[in-house]
């Protein structure tokens, strides 16, 4: 069996019809023009900060600025030590030699100018003055405290270390090693 609607729900139906009809008639017509703006609205609450960005590329370079003024010159300073030892040293060339009276060099420096260097060579505890070979002019301590004089071993030297003394005429003092040894056969 068939039931037809009721009253009420014929009622429901033909208002839901109506209102729909009446809409779509409606919503085909001309668009209206634009109202006013409304009054702006309160500020939002802040958003938290974003992440930082990438550094940018360097910008040029600015010009140079301009050169300043030269200062004063300074107050001088204290002089230096001279270039002369303060104390006397003594090389001898060569470090070793042949027995039988064989040549040697010495160079002395740090002595006093004007001076004579006196020669001795000790061996244990025996000191004699070796033969020089140099001019006596040679023995003369020049204006920077240095000599240069060629002596001699005795031709009666045995094979050993023998120390050879320098001393000026003020009593500066210094010695080096001069070994003497067999001759090569």
């Amino acid at each position: 069996m068939t039931s037809w609607p009721t009253k009420r729900q014929l009622g429901i139906f033909l208002l839901i019809s109506l209102t729909t009809l009446f809409a779509a008639a409606c919503a085909s017509g001309d668009q209206g023009t634009q109202g006013a703006n409304g009054p702006q609205g309160n500020a939002g609450v802040a958003g938290a900060s974003g992440d930082t960005g990438h550094q940018g590329a360097s910008g040029p370079a600015g010009p140079a600025g301009p050169s300043g003024s030269t200062g004063s010159q300074g107050a001088k300073g204290p002089s230096g030590d001279p270039a002369t030892s303060t104390a006397p040293s003594l090389i001898i060339l060569p470090s070793a030699i042949e027995t039988g009276g064989n040549r040697f060099t010495l160079r002395g420096a740090g002595f006093t100018p004007g001076e004579t260097i006196s020669v001795e060579i000790q061996e244990g505890g025996t000191t004699f003055t070796p033969p020089r070979i140099s001019a006596a002019a040679n023995q003369t301590v020049n204006a920077n405290g240095a000599f240069e004089s060629d002596w001699s071993s005795s031709s009666t030297s045995t094979p050993g270390f023998y120390t050879v003394y320098a001393m000026d005429g003020t009593g500066l003092r210094t010695s080096v090693t001069l070994t003497i040894v067999a001759p090569k056969t």
